[in-house]
């Protein structure tokens, strides 16, 4: 009994932060990406984690998020905005904005695809996809 109690508590420990899911899963109960229709020709990218999940984790899923999107789209180059102003003012950001309220990080970016690098956009091909083995 001790040796199932023991293997379960080390099973707990290892697997509390949020891992790379679709927020969207019926199964998930822990947080996970997502992304969504935004004004214009704008996308929301969002990566909501748990207590265990830092804010840069949660912002490298959020870029993780739209360069599978700028893929799925066939499209090579995004800008990262932190708000539907700042898209307005073309006011790029190098990384996504984030929430740390009640302890857990919740990322978030609007990203608008181009066909054409423009100064301040990532590459989608850059942007590793894959975890790392």
């Amino acid at each position: 009994m001790f040796k199932w109690v023991l293997l379960s508590l080390m099973l707990l420990l290892t697997a509390c932060s949020s891992s790379y899911q679709d927020a969207n899963s019926p199964l998930n109960i822990t947080g996970g990406y997502g992304s969504e229709a935004a004004p214009g020709d704008l996308i929301k990218v969002y990566f909501a984690g748990n207590g265990y999940t830092s804010v840069k984790q949660a912002q490298a899923y959020v870029l993780r998020r739209a360069a599978e999107v700028g893929r799925e789209k066939q499209e090579p180059y995004f800008a990262v905005y932190q708000s539907i102003t700042d898209a307005v003012d073309n006011n790029k950001s190098v990384a996504p904005a984030f929430d740390d309220g009640l302890g857990k990080p919740y990322a978030y970016a609007y990203i608008q695809f181009h066909t054409k690098k423009e100064p301040g956009d990532f590459t989608v091909t850059d942007i590793q996809v894959t975890p790392k083995k």
